[in-house]
């Protein structure tokens, strides 16, 4: 098994309500992989610090969230890859008046990655929410392109 760290920083790039909280976010967490030829898992669990936001007078961010993930990765003879992904998260904020704030994230990522002879790849995905429905878009889509340097 293979074990690795993560570290990150939030800079935010603007000081609009709507769009930031205008502070510096931290994140911390460990990752870990195991291979078995074609087949490959990962988990995550990251730690993130962040600053105080007030959203409304009478609800409070929490500073402190996890984050965690499970992930199933099988590569193709050609050398693509198919993703699965099982992602959760604590609640965002505490607001009991209003029920999608407080409670427990979780959503399901599905992608392809086509690795192209340059080196450059494409990573087609879609991510979906699982009950209990919260703190995630209903539906997502996503392109990813990815260029060696």
């Amino acid at each position: 098994m293979d074990i690795g760290s993560v570290v990150g920083v939030k800079i935010p790039l603007s000081d609009d309500p709507v769009v930031s909280t205008s502070r510096v976010d931290y994140l911390a967490g460990l990752i870990f992989h195991k291979g078995f030829d074609q087949h490959h898992v990962f988990t995550n669990i990251d730690l993130t610090f962040n600053g105080d936001y007030a959203l409304r007078s009478d609800t409070t961010n929490h500073t402190t969230r996890f984050f965690g993930m499970f992930a199933y990765n099988y590569e193709t003879n050609g050398g693509n890859t198919f993703i699965i992904e099982f992602k959760y998260s604590t609640a965002p904020f505490e607001d009991p008046s209003i029920e999608y704030l407080y409670e427990i994230s979780s959503a399901t990522n599905m992608g392809y990655v086509w690795n192209l002879k340059d080196g450059t790849s494409w990573e087609l995905f879609v991510l979906e929410d699982n009950e209990p429905y919260k703190n995630y878009s209903d539906i997502s889509f996503g392109v990813n392109y990815s260029h060696p340097y």
